[in-house]
This record gives C-alpha cells, sequence and structure tokens, in this order.
C-alpha cells in the first residue's frame, strides 16, 4: 500500500467521535473510517480520549496514541492544548475517539 502526505486534498483534516452515552459505536465507526482511510492511502492518525473505555486503543492492526483528556474529573487543559498544536502541526487525517465521559456536566 502507497501512502500519501496527509489526505486526497493535501490538507489536514479531523474527524471526531462524540456522543454523551457510552456504548452507542463511537469506537467502532472510529475504527472501520480508520481502516478505510488508510486503505486509501492517507496518513491516519488515530486518538483515544476516551478517559474510561479505551477501546480504539486496543485495535492492534492501527496505530493508535492514547490521550488522557480528563485529571480529577476536569479537563486537563494541557493535554488538549497539546491535541490542538498536533492539529495545527501534523499533516495527516485526523480520528479522535472520544468517550461518554469526556462530556462534563457543567453545573
Amino acid at each position: 500500500m502507497t501512502r500519501t502526505s496527509g489526505n486526497a486534498s493535501g490538507a489536514t483534516a479531523i474527524h471526531i467521535a462524540l456522543q454523551g452515552k457510552g456504548g452507542v459505536g463511537k469506537s467502532l465507526v472510529s475504527a472501520i473510517l480508520s481502516q478505510y482511510l488508510s486503505s486509501k492511502g492517507q496518513d491516519v492518525l488515530a486518538i483515544d480520549a476516551d478517559p474510561v473505555n479505551q477501546t480504539l486503543a486496543e485495535y492492534r492492526g492501527l496505530a493508535v496514541s492514547k490521550l488522557n483528556l480528563l485529571k480529577e474529573g476536569s479537563v486537563d487543559q494541557r493535554e488538549f492544548d497539546l491535541l490542538m498544536e498536533r492539529f495545527l502541526i501534523e499533516s495527516g487525517t485526523f480520528i479522535v475517539d472520544t468517550g461518554a465521559s469526556t462530556f462534563i456536566p457543567w453545573v
């Protein structure tokens, strides 16, 4: 399989699987999308940001990096900033799988 730099358009693309409920298939959709885009020659940068069930990271055929976005029940601002920096600096197609517990009630 040949790989191109970035994606077909040469721009960085970001796909984020979000849903406030667990068990709806965020990780499955992220894995399928990662495999599909990779098979099309895109440089896929998969990130598992689920602080409880890092299911996407368990797919051994995918190069998934883990992101510890929550710290003591709150968003770790430094980790979030590092993710934003990756979006700006690195080229490729990002696929980010979030967890239901990533959604923090703002009361």
